[in-house]
């Protein structure tokens, strides 16, 4: 019988296709990226049904972490966290990490610790399963459009640590940006903490460019480094030290982040060659 255009079609795609794949490293990004964005909404389809029977909870992140586990196997990457038990213990306290790419969530998941939630900006809840899923998760969301609301939040969030064992992650870069250095901190995790009276656990994660760069379409197997630092006190601190622990922190973010950037860049480069 013979076969009609439709068919014809689908056998060319079907040829061309592993062809272009191997040939074009634009095509391999964009499908990656299609695939990973994808693999995000469908987290959120499965968590609703787990998560819905205990709102905002303090473990419904831990099954979002556990189900992100797949992802390192389907991308072939490696995430190596080092120091956990920096972070490992039942206080309150405000994480703070570098703010890279989207692929962010793939180190977070793997060193977050138990009862930890989330600082986000308002828009995640308008993304459909994956902005429920945050709303069930516990994530703070902030109205950066609307200082009042942000500030009400803010005040909300103290209370909060206050009288839980809860943490706190945040991003204090704000935009996220991939351009090999860990780029100026704004302050509000830092007059969080501070004003709540709760450490500040950093965490620095290794850059992404060794194995992933959108400007050169780069998107191949990888390791990402991820080191937990000491808890910077902030008992007895005031407002006025504000401006002086951001630098610090940042600073000692940016030694370590720099030293295991290089590494992974030499561990990635010596398998290339």
């Amino acid at each position: 019988m013979a076969l009609g255009w439709i068919e014809l079609t689908l056998i060319g795609l079907a040829t061309l296709f592993p062809i272009v794949w191997r040939a074009s490293c634009s095509v391999r990004y964009y499908v990656k990226i299609f695939v990973y964005f994808s693999f995000m909404m469908l987290t959120g389809f499965v968590m609703i049904p787990i998560v819905m029977w205990r709102p905002k909870h303090p473990r419904n992140l831990m099954y979002v972490r556990n189900f992100w586990n797949f992802s390192l196997r389907m991308f072939q990457w490696e995430v190596e966290v080092r120091d956990r038990e920096n972070v490992e213990y039942m206080k309150p306290a405000v994480i703070v990490s570098n703010h890279q790419s989207a692929l962010d969530m793939i180190a977070m998941m793997q060193a977050m610790p138990e009862r930890t939630t989330a600082l986000a900006k308002k828009e995640l809840l308008f993304t459909g399963a994956w902005g429920v899923t945050a709303w069930l998760c516990g994530l703070v969301f902030v109205d950066r459009l609307n200082p009042q609301r942000a500030r009400d939040t803010m005040k909300k969030t103290v209370k909060y640590l206050q009288t839980s064992d809860m943490k706190l992650w945040v991003f204090p870069e704000g935009t996220r940006k991939l351009n090999g250095e860990i780029n100026t901190f704004k302050k509000g995790a830092f007059h969080l903490a501070i004003e709540a009276q709760v450490p500040i656990l950093p965490i620095v994660n290794s850059s992404y460019l060794p194995f992933y760069d959108p400007k050169t379409k780069k998107f191949n197997p990888g390791k990402i480094i991820t080191v937990c630092l000491p808890a910077i006190s902030t008992e007895g601190m005031t407002s006025d030290d504000v401006n002086q622990v951001t630098e610090d922190t940042r600073q000692k973010m940016a030694v370590v982040f720099e030293k295991i950037s290089r590494e992974v860049a030499q561990e990635i480069g010596s398998k290339e060659t």
